[in-house]
């Protein structure tokens, strides 16, 4: 009996393992800033700028002085031209320590709305 239950819990672990390498809707993963768009996501070791709370929240001890970022981006105008991102970021340096505050918000915009027969019902701000 015990054999059974110690290779159900292993078959269980490396179906989570597996499962956990595949991530979905990676067109999602939006970065916050053009810097770390362009350095191909590679920014977590850069600790000078206040998108480190997005990153890396240990490079806010790094801080010499306040920063702050701001984006607004229309994000797949193509499909829907009311999509857009917008990422507000603040960084403040202390004596011994910093604070650091992020927002960020993402709308769909507004999509057609139909019933189960394909009526159509208006649009929705999603």
């Amino acid at each position: 009996m015990n054999f059974k239950r110690i290779i159900l819990v292993l078959m269980i672990l490396v179906i989570c393992g597996f499962a956990a390498q595949r991530p979905g809707a990676t067109f999602l993963l939006i970065p916050p800033t053009a810097n770390a768009t362009g350095m191909a996501y590679a920014y977590t070791a850069i600790s000078d700028h206040a998108s480190a709370n997005y990153y890396n929240a240990a490079g806010l001890a790094f801080l010499t002085a306040p920063k702050i970022t701001a984006n607004y981006f229309g994000y797949l105008t193509g499909l829907y031209p009311d999509m857009y991102y917008v990422y507000c970021g603040l960084a403040y340096p202390l004596s011994k320590s910093s604070w650091g505050f992020d927002a960020i918000y993402f709308t769909p915009g507004k999509i057609e709305a139909r019933d189960e027969f394909g009526n159509y019902l208006g649009e929705r701000f999603v």
